[in-house]
């Protein structure tokens, strides 16, 4: 779901075991009859701290890992309690708890815990968007970016973008950008990839959905 969503885990889960009142609740995660759409409500953002509430539409994914999916078994198992993600015992599930759970699986996964933090979704996200050629003001939207700041998330260029480029499926250009070879979704078809800028060699790498999948399976 941070993936999908490009969500700060802060907007998730809360941020100390007191609770927060900027995680999502149960009440504001919601899925349509025909199980197609998820619809996620934000009361209160990084860059809207008093502004109205906002709602993303989160669709069902044809492959494994599926946002839609994978929080109608987590609802169909959760305990009572007010936040959308909490324990048995009805307590919120807090950040330090994600960030642990993150590391066991990364380990796992065979991956380095150094490399990938809670934030690597969201800049996952965010360079795969990029990839598949969504206009910059539409990654703007998704993920919640008043200023340029969002440039930092895109991950597409030489080195780093090797990696992206594997995970996708894409072909390499001359630049070391990456250009899709095939149309995740209808409504990119025809789009091209294209710079969205460089960003210095930084330790924190992305999650990709592919390695979603590997986190997902390392952890089951």
């Amino acid at each position: 779901m941070a993936y999908f969503g490009l969500f700060r885990i802060s907007e998730l889960v809360a941020t100390t075991l007191s609770g927060s009142s900027n995680q999502i609740k149960r009440k504001d995660v919601a899925i349509t009859t025909n199980e197609q759409f998820m619809s996620v409500t934000l009361r209160i953002h990084k860059t809207s701290q008093h502004g109205p509430p906002i709602t993303l539409k989160l669709p069902r994914e044809k492959t494994h890992p599926c946002p839609v999916l994978a929080m109608l078994e987590y609802l169909s198992l959760k305990p009572a309690g007010t936040s959308a993600f909490s324990h048995s015992n009805g307590l919120p599930v807090t950040r330090q708890q994600v960030t642990a759970v993150l590391n066991k699986c990364l380990t796992r996964a065979g991956h380095s815990t150094q490399n990938f933090k809670t934030h690597s979704f969201r800049i996952g996200r965010a360079t795969d968007l990029a990839i598949r050629g969504v206009p910059e003001t539409d990654i703007m939207k998704l993920g919640r970016w008043s200023s340029q700041a969002y440039k930092k998330y895109i991950r597409v260029y030489l080195g780093f973008g090797r990696l992206a480029t594997q995970a996708r499926g894409t072909v390499r250009t001359g630049e070391g950008l990456a250009e899709p070879a095939v149309a995740a979704d209808h409504r990119l078809a025809g789009r091209r990839g294209h710079r969205m800028g460089t960003f210095p060699q930084v330790p924190v790498l992305w999650f990709t959905d592919q390695t979603c999948v590997k986190l997902v399976v390392s952890c089951v």
